[in-house]
């Protein structure tokens, strides 16, 4: 079956708690079930589920992964990455009064931080205007996290309108920062030929770079695509190693 357009309600409530109280798939009031992986869309049956997956996936990865205290970062994130969470954890965790002092001061992180807190209602009021506008701002401001999550919105063109260059631009930005997400979602254009020229060997090296960083879908694509998943970067370690060893003898 096919999914209706998902419709995006006025007011704060936002599709958030419209996912609550709707299929995602119909657009039914009262689904029965929530997705397992990020509990916020909610379906009527397994079936319409399915049906909505392709759709939700992205989102699905984006509201799963949403850092915690107790999971420890993946092996392969860049310190600088691993910083911006470790930031966002802060702030996200910390006084409201004292987070949106540090975004109106122009903290990307705290911004980001925001962000989540407004859309999940994190220690806040649930607001998805306000959530929408510190998503934007952490952007601007080259949070990697705010790019791609603004760049999805953007490509998906369902709560935002479409608008495909700007999303690949905000892509670009984030993965040159090491965010295996961004390189992800990049891979994924170049497969398809959304908004570029289809290019598998680029959509590979995207891939890769995210699956160097342990992302676990990233090491699928691979695979899919024929093209077994290297870690690089201990490729690299070791034969820096070797090198060492060798001078030293």
């Amino acid at each position: 079956m096919a999914c209706v357009p998902r419709p995006v309600p006025e007011g704060n409530a936002g599709f958030i708690e419209y996912y609550r109280s709707h299929c995602a798939c119909c657009d039914a009031q009262g689904p029965r079930f929530a997705c397992s992986r990020c509990s916020k869309a909610h379906y009527c049956n397994a079936e319409h589920q399915t049906a909505d997956w392709p759709r939700h996936k992205g989102e699905c990865k984006r509201w799963a992964q949403i850092p915690r205290p107790e999971v420890l970062p993946p092996p392969g994130l860049p310190a600088n990455i691993i910083a911006q969470h470790e930031a966002v954890l802060k702030w996200r965790e910390g006084s409201l009064d004292e987070t949106l002092t540090a975004a109106e001061g122009g903290n990307a992180d705290a911004q980001f931080a925001l962000h989540q807190r407004f859309l999940f209602g994190m220690g806040a009021p649930k607001d998805f205007r306000k959530a929408m506008v510190y998503l934007r701002k952490a952007s601007d401001k080259g949070q990697a996290s705010a790019q791609t999550n603004l760049a999805a919105y953007l490509k998906d063109g369902e709560v935002v309108p479409k608008n495909l260059n700007e999303a690949l631009r905000l892509f670009m930005l984030a993965a040159g920062q090491g965010l295996p997400d961004a390189q992800y979602e990049l891979g994924i254009i170049y497969e398809n030929g959304q908004g570029v020229d289809k290019n598998i060997e680029e959509a590979i090296r995207y891939y890769r770079l995210a699956a160097n960083a342990d992302d676990e879908e990233a090491k699928a694509a691979l695979a899919r695509l024929g093209r077994p998943f290297v870690n690089t970067r201990d490729r690299s370690r070791t034969r820096k190693r070797k090198q060492r060893k060798t001078r030293k003898n």
